[in-house]
Order: C-alpha cells, then structure tokens, then sequence
C-alpha cells in the first residue's frame, strides 16, 4: 500500500498537469468549430468531419 504522503504527492502532480493543460495562455484551438470552419476543405478532411 501507498503511503499517505505518497498519496499526496500523486495527487497534487496530478492537480499540477490539470491546472498546467488549462493555462489560457496556449488555448488548445485545433479542437473548436472556428478552427474547422476557417480551414479550406480538403479530401482528407472534410467540413463535416467534426
């Protein structure tokens, strides 16, 4: 078994990555609909693939 301060210390790197992956400063926008929609259509990715 894992020691409690072990624990802790998963959980708090664990919190660390969360809150370093929901900095504003580098806004994941390949994923958002105005990213698609700026795109020109190609074959191998059409508009409605998302």
């Amino acid at each position: 078994m894992a020691s409690t301060e072990e624990l802790a210390a998963v959980t708090a790197t664990l919190f660390s990555l969360l809150a370093t992956r929901r900095t504003p400063q580098e806004p994941d926008t390949t994923h958002t609909r105005a990213y698609w929609r700026r795109q020109p259509p190609a074959p191998s990715r059409p508009h409605s693939w998302r």
